[in-house]
């Protein structure tokens, strides 16, 4: 079975429909990370369509752990 796989014949096409695969694979946990981000920052009550540098969206996040841990002993 792995002796026909490797015949340069159909490693020809075999090659690019991983790459092609592989790279809509990458392609799909990309989005879903970023989809996840997103969800995040509205969760902590942040604007994700803002503009924000790190040391901004650092405050931001430290303000909302804060938050979170009162929340925890009320």
């Amino acid at each position: 079975m792995l002796n026909k796989i490797l015949q340069p014949e159909i490693l020809v096409f075999l090659i690019p429909i991983v790459a092609l695969i592989g790279g809509f694979v990458i392609a799909a946990i990309k989005m879903n990370y970023a989809h996840e981000e997103r969800i995040a920052k509205i969760n902590a009550g942040i604007d994700p369509d803002a503009e924000y540098d790190e040391e901004e969206q650092l405050e931001l996040y430290e303000n909302y752990q804060s938050k979170e841990v009162k929340r925890q002993f009320r």
